[in-house]
């Protein structure tokens, strides 16, 4: 099961789910092509020490959801070297954005795996990776690592702004059939 945002915070705010979304969400974007709707939806991680939030882009277009832009704010302590912050949270927001809009793997009678090599199994390419934009929070926390912390807010991002466009809340990866 795929939890969007907010799925505690409300009760730690001490708000209704529909108030806190309401606060949460940006106004919708304008519409940008023909049958497109478009939406932007934010999200928080938080991994070993170190926080992600990450606010998603994204438009439904011929029935298929596309992620245009996404900004992504990082605080991971002292940010010893910023350039090296930005790549591993590209990296990870990349890789975890091709899991939740691509990646799925099922199974033939008997277990067999069918996508056996990457012709039948599908992963985001270079041109579909979306605008990144990367703020990292000055801090005098200690540093900490920076491997992971920008794959997993990404797919709740996503999944937020198409239940904002759909009204649809999804609940399976990933978001683009195969």
């Amino acid at each position: 099961m795929l939890t969007l945002v907010g799925s505690e915070t409300p009760a730690r705010l001490r708000c209704q789910p529909d108030e806190f979304r309401k606060r949460l969400h940006f106004k919708p974007l304008p519409f940008t092509r023909i049958y497109t709707l478009k939406f932007s939806c934010r999200t928080v991680s938080k991994s070993t020490n170190e926080y992600v939030a990450m606010i998603a882009d994204v438009s439904i277009e011929r029935d298929t959801p596309h992620v245009h832009k996404v900004w992504a704010t990082v605080d991971c302590g002292i940010a010893i070297n910023p350039s090296i912050i930005e790549t591993q949270t590209t990296g990870g927001l990349g890789f975890g954005l091709s899991a939740a809009m691509f990646e799925e793997i099922t199974l033939l009678e008997g277990g067999e795996v069918d996508q056996w090599n990457y012709d039948a199994y599908r992963i985001m390419r270079n041109a579909e990776m979306p605008e990144v934009e990367i703020a990292i929070i000055e801090s005098q926390i200690e540093p900490t690592g920076i491997g992971e912390p920008g794959t997993p807010p990404i797919a709740p991002a996503v999944g937020d702004a198409l239940r904002t466009l759909t009204g649809e809340t999804p609940r399976r990866l990933p978001f683009v059939a195969a």
